[in-house]
């Protein structure tokens, strides 16, 4: 098992999810920065979510509802997207890698 195949198969699910807030667009096109790739010994890491393009893709992780102003008052929704990158991680990328590499994730 390389870690480069395993980030890659982290990248791929990732923006390819159906958990996705996106299917197209800046936040797709910017959520993994590119050439942030660093290997360390046995560690390879990647930066999401640091091009200021995509701080709505912060505010879609981190707050259960959204607030916002029309001309007159306020109105708040209910975020759908809270807490998409730990929902993606648990229904796609670790199946992903055990179906890959044929191991198994458990306790």
């Amino acid at each position: 098992m390389d870690l480069q195949e395993v980030s890659n198969i982290v990248k791929e699910e990732i923006v390819n999810s159906s958990k996705f807030p996106f299917r197209s667009g800046q936040l797709k096109r910017n959520f993994i920065d590119l050439g942030s790739d660093t290997e360390t010994n046995d560690t390879h890491s990647f930066t999401v979510l640091s091009n200021p393009i995509v701080n709505y893709g912060h505010i879609l992780e981190e707050r259960a509802s959204i607030r916002y102003r029309t001309k007159n008052h306020f109105i708040r929704h209910k975020n759908k997207h809270y807490k998409y990158i730990e929902r993606i991680v648990e229904a796609d990328i670790i199946p992903a890698i055990e179906r890959e590499f044929g191991v198994r994730y458990g306790n």
